[in-house]
């Protein structure tokens, strides 16, 4: 199964929390059971970006975290994208908010 979610996050929220939450809500699994984010992108520096850059560039950045390619723009936009990356198949379906 693949999917492509979008939500806009919280400012006042730290991006990596929203991007943990997001995928335990995805994976259904708890966050706590999650691996660290810290494997796969630096939360302090990705959390740093974001808070100094509002002067309405259009910054993004993308990673990787488990099976999700993660998206986050300056606007306040997160898009998670569930890939199967064994059949290099990539299928959308849209959510809400979490």
């Amino acid at each position: 199964m693949c999917s492509n979610h979008q939500t806009r996050l919280e400012w006042s929220e730290a991006p990596c929390n929203a991007i943990i939450t997001a995928v335990s809500a995805l994976a259904d699994v708890p966050a706590g059971e999650l691996p660290p984010l810290y494997d796969y992108v630096d939360p302090d520096a990705l959390n740093a970006l974001f808070a100094a850059s509002d002067d309405g560039s259009d910054l993004r950045l993308s990673f990787s975290y488990l099976e999700y390619d993660v998206t986050v723009h300056q606007e306040g936009e997160t898009v998670i994208t569930v890939v199967n990356r064994d059949a290099s198949v990539r299928c959308s379906q849209s959510m809400e908010e979490w």
